[in-house]
């Protein structure tokens, strides 16, 4: 039997009724409503507090999240907080900031130079004993944290230049400690070209420097790995001396495995 035609009009009007309870939103379309509310199958976007599809939105991690803002920073999307993107995240695509796709990479991780491979918020910048051009030998990049004060960047500093032709002012966190040997004198960093030094009981993975024992130094990393710079005395010139477990015969016989500030593992040894 055939429905009759106010049946077929009330059949159509429950459709309608149907499709308006789920909206094909348009990713970014809509902005959230009061304490974060979305349509069902979206989520609220920490930067810029508008509705995403699951899994849409890449957002910074724990330590930089509490401190974003709604504030843009004049550019196409801002790197730090991750907001501007509809998806994927904000990051240098050559010397401008762009949409560009999410990679997995963490902060501290080697990265890939040519195909920046990090994860949201991190950028993968090239170390300074690394070779410039490709074909000068084995590159090394590393992820690090974009940042715009030291307020992002757990215990280290945001003083590391973003150097390009076109973006000015971009910095970044030093990156965090790391295990690694620093009595060992031989690169335990998973790279060769890195050095392990220990600087107020943690230790880091950095470039090396050149000065060797007993010669003049300002910070850790201008020793050769396997040495420490301290400062014997008030008012005397930091020098770099060898590192020594605290308790353990790795000195010379004539010195002595003295404690360094801050350091209860790691010394140096004096003469």
């Amino acid at each position: 039997m055939r429905p009759s035609s106010g049946t077929v009009t009330a059949l159509l009007a429950m459709s309608v009724l149907s499709a308006c309870y789920r909206p094909d939103i348009k990713d970014a379309g809509l902005v959230c409503g009061d304490g974060g509310t979305c349509p069902e199958g979206y989520h609220c976007g920490a930067g810029d507090r508008r509705c995403h599809k699951a899994g849409s939105m890449c957002l910074p991690d724990a330590a930089v999240m509490p401190l974003c803002s709604d504030q843009p920073l004049g550019q196409p999307c801002d790197p730090i907080c991750q907001q501007g993107c509809e998806c994927g995240r904000c990051n240098l695509d050559g010397d401008k900031l762009a949409c560009v796709p999410l990679g997995s990479k963490l902060r501290g991780d080697f990265c890939n130079l040519l195909n920046d491979d990090c994860a949201a918020g991190l950028v993968c910048l090239r170390e300074p004993c690394s070779p410039e051009a490709p074909d000068a030998g084995p590159q090394l990049g590393r992820c690090y944290r974009y940042c715009a004060g030291d307020q992002h960047c757990d215990d280290t500093s945001c003083n590391v230049p973003i150097v390009t032709t076109a973006t000015s002012g971009l910095m970044a966190c030093q990156l965090p400690s790391r295990t690694c040997d620093p009595v060992a004198g031989i690169s335990t960093c998973g790279n060769a070209l890195l050095g392990c030094y220990v600087d107020r009981g943690k230790t880091f993975c950095e470039c090396p420097g050149t000065a060797g024992d007993a010669q003049p130094c300002g910070v850790f990393t201008d020793c050769v790995p396997g040495f420490r710079c301290v400062q014997q005395g008030g008012g005397t010139t930091p020098r770099c001396r060898r590192v020594c477990r605290l308790g353990e015969s790795d000195c010379a016989t004539t010195s002595a495995c003295m404690a360094a500030p801050g350091d209860t593992i790691f010394g140096y040894c004096a003469p």
